[in-house]
């Protein structure tokens, strides 16, 4: 056994989203690993050689041309080094006592294994192995629930058979000593359709444990996937790199955001850069792009010497990875763009026919007119391009053309002016100004077990008139099922009075998932929106919010200087509410009134000739309108909302 001697630093994990991330921080981790035989399956690998597999830099055999630790050494980046001590243990029963037990009863075999382990080496200093923080890449689903707990257990079997072989799991194990075993992994050195012995199960498995990283080939082997081009899909002869998508989200290595214009990179195969670019509605959809070679460790199967692999990526997606139909809400969370469009890649049974047609070469492009295309999954254009692919040597040369942030895209409404007008009864405490506060962390929540007949609605007066063309959701961020209510198909409508509503501007899905969520729509006048929630997600009686916003801008009969409305106090207008006739006073000749209905539309416009006016207001119908006055050179004077009543 050998002893390791280990240097604290006090380094955080980069957060994801980093425009340039460090490398070579060489974090340290330490970990525990337990050899597992049995009575009938003696071991099949001495510890020197399983040290070696797991510690060693340049380890290589035959079917592992990389140790543990030389693996995520490299694909980290340089950003942790991973060791292990390791331990041997034998069964009390043969495999096949184990093999018909469920996972959860399976795994108590390892947790035997590690307080034997307490009881047989009492000078083992389990104080030095390395523990989870809050700056490490927990789970999304369950944040700091594993802070405290020992960062590696790995357990490897002589057998595939026993449940959990294969497997990581969230243990929860408090160990006799006081040892936190938060997530704990299980793996062989060969499992029965390999010909050699060979670490993928091992690293595949790693990933879910030590950096959180989701399955992403296809569970039914029906469609796309990822296939081989990742550590988290298929095993191929050797072990593939983890992918662009992780490396982004990890904040390993150097991540290049391109905004609007147009960019020329040029990328080393395999190096330390992606390029990612994000759907300026929606950053957890992003395309990565990045440049292999298959003379590379893992890249064998890469089906051309160098070549542009693009991924798209959607961390909204909450469900397991069968959703191939490659619509807004049934596509995968991660995805290799196949240039030749095939979409092909895992379904063949087990040797998925990936070519050279999958990775993007000189004289290819990309575009929302190419198929495939660059379209974001909710189908509107991105408008992005990757043109004009040259090879240099290991080096490819590409353009990204990105559009300019388009005009309609406002900043967000503030919403200091909100107010809410009604709500479906709410849970004390949950009430529906908790959907527009700005804190994520508070919503809105029918009662729980509500009785509420759908759909639920919050009704909220936006203060002024905008002109809206996208709507957020933000669900609320419980990790637990089943996630208090979270909306599944909605309708969103808009007006200008409150009360004449018509035809919702959007009538849509969401994903269940905590990740702001948002709809496109024509460009509308709007004072008052209401939200309906027709359904939530697992058939949950409940609903809630936790945030709702809209990007929009005042519109152009509620003129602002310095975000508040002009006014004037020399000219008044009343009665108002007013029911037939409405006197303007203070005007000068030549001042031009114009009167415009709730829906934004011009109905009157006349010159002054007097300092009073009288304006007949008794045919217009109920509701809220807007009155402007303009000096003789046409700048607006003042402006106000005239409540007019039966």
């Amino acid at each position: 056994m050998k002893k390791f001697y280990w240097t604290l630093l006090g380094v955080a994990l980069l957060q994801y989203g980093t425009l340039l991330a460090q490398t070579d921080q060489n974090i340290p981790i330490r970990g525990l690993c337990i050899y597992i035989d049995y009575p009938d399956k003696p071991v099949d690998v001495d510890p020197v050689t399983l040290d070696s597999m797991f510690n060693d830099m340049d380890y290589q055999d035959v079917g592992i041309n990389r140790s543990f630790r030389r693996y995520w050494y490299q694909e980290t980046r340089r950003n942790y080094d991973i060791q292990h001590e390791v331990f041997y243990y034998t069964a009390p029963n043969p495999s096949t006592f184990y093999e018909g037990l469920p996972w959860y009863e399976g795994i108590e075999l390892w947790r035997d294994a590690l307080e034997w382990v307490i009881a047989n080496y009492p000078e083992f200093d389990w104080d030095e192995l390395s523990k989870w923080s809050p700056t490490d890449p927990f789970d999304d689903e369950r944040p700091g629930y594993l802070d405290g707990a020992i960062r590696s257990v790995v357990v490897v079997s002589s057998v595939f058979g026993p449940s959990g072989i294969g497997a990581a799991h969230h243990a929860g194990w408090s160990l006799s000593n006081g040892a936190f075993v938060g997530r704990i992994q299980g793996s062989v050195l060969q499992a029965p359709w390999h010909p050699t012995k060979n670490l993928f199960v091992l690293f595949h498995e790693s990933g879910h444990a030590l950096f959180n990283l989701p399955d992403t080939y296809d569970y039914d082997a029906s469609s796309g996937g990822t296939a081989k081009y990742s550590l988290m899909s298929a095993q191929g002869p050797d072990v593939e790199p983890v992918g662009a998508p992780f490396v982004f989200q990890h904040g390993w290595g150097y991540v290049k955001e391109p905004e609007g214009g147009t960019h020329v990179y040029s990328l080393p195969a395999d190096g330390d850069t992606v390029v990612v670019i994000k759907n300026i509605h929606d950053p957890v959809e992003f395309f990565a792009l990045e440049v292999r070679k298959n003379s590379t460790p893992g890249n064998s199967l890469f089906p051309a010497p160098v070549g542009l692999l693009i991924w798209h990526s959607d961390l909204k997606v909450h469900t397991h990875n069968t959703l191939e139909d490659r619509t807004r809400y049934a596509h995968y969370k991660h995805s290799i763009v196949q240039m030749d469009g095939l979409y092909e890649l895992e379904n063949s049974g087990s040797e998925p026919p990936i070519n050279a047609g999958d990775i993007y070469l000189p004289g290819d492009e990309f575009s929302d007119k190419t198929t495939p295309n660059s379209r974001w999954w909710s189908g509107e254009p991105s408008g992005i391009e990757v043109k004009d692919i040259v090879l240099v040597g290991d080096v490819i040369q590409f353009t990204v053309v990105i559009p300019d942030v388009h005009e309609e895209h406002a900043e967000l409404i503030p919403k200091a002016g909100w107010s809410l007008v009604s709500q479906t009864p709410s849970q004390p405490g949950y009430d529906g100004t908790m959907a527009f506060d700005d804190d994520g962390s508070t919503y809105y929540h029918v009662p729980w077990g509500s009785s509420a007949p759908r759909p639920h609605e919050l009704v909220i007066d936006l203060g002024a008139d905008y002109e809206i063309s996208e709507f957020y959701y933000t669900a609320n961020d419980n990790y637990s099922p089943p996630w208090e209510g979270r909306v599944k198909d909605y309708e969103l409508f808009l007006s200008m009075n409150g009360v004449d509503w018509g035809a919702p501007v959007v009538a849509e899905q969401f994903f269940q998932t905590p990740y702001r969520q948002y709809a496109l729509f024509p460009k509308e006048l709007a004072r008052y929106v209401r939200f309906s929630a027709l359904n939530s997600w697992l058939d949950d009686v409940r609903t809630s919010v936790a945030e709702i916003d809209f990007r929009g801008k005042l519109s152009d009969v509620s003129a602002t200087e310095d975000g508040l409305l002009v006014g004037s106090s020399s000219i008044t207008f009343s009665p108002n509410p007013a029911s037939h006739q409405l006197k303007i006073d203070g005007l000068e000749q030549d001042f031009s009134i114009r009167m415009f209905s709730p829906h934004g539309v011009l109905i009157d416009e006349r010159i002054c000739t007097a300092s009073t006016v009288w304006l007949d207001v008794s045919d217009y119908p109920p509701g809220i309108w807007m009155i402007r006055v303009f000096d003789s050179k046409n700048q607006l004077l003042t402006c106000d909302k005239i409540i007019k009543l039966d």
